[in-house]
């Protein structure tokens, strides 16, 4: 029914502000508009693919680990090739501490240093 999209819209914008407050999950449905019966985003697609490369830069490390296992699994012989000697592993560690590092900001960096007695014991902690 093309009718029900307006319906459904309708229905979420008069709850718009329920008590004074706004609902949080109005911006989102702001968004979005009707299209032949259907709610489709209005997004044009370069927001999407920046959104998508800050998604991907925050999140290199689980990605990268991901990606890792996923191509491990489907070419095994690689792996079985990497594995025969430690360079592979110390590269993968020196890497993570790397980008962990270059990502860090001062700020933060600064935040942590004043907190020496936290820090001392976590690095206590780890040994």
């Amino acid at each position: 029914q093309p009718g029900a999209a307006f319906a459904a819209q309708d229905r979420l914008g008069a709850g718009r502000k329920a008590g004074g407050a706004e609902r949080p999950w109005d911006e989102k449905v702001a968004g979005l508009a009707p299209v032949s019966g259907r709610v489709a985003s209005t997004v044009p697609m370069a927001d999407r693919l920046k959104q998508v490369g800050k998604f991907a830069e925050a999140q290199c490390l689980p990605l990268g680990l991901v990606f890792s296992m996923v191509f491990g699994a489907l070419i095994p012989a690689l792996g079985v090739a990497a594995s025969s000697g430690d360079w592979l592993a110390i590269f993968c560690v020196v890497a993570i501490f790397l980008i962990g590092g270059m990502k860090l900001k001062t700020a933060e960096a600064k935040e942590a240093m004043a907190a020496w007695q936290t820090t001392a014991a976590g690095m206590v902690s780890i040994l």
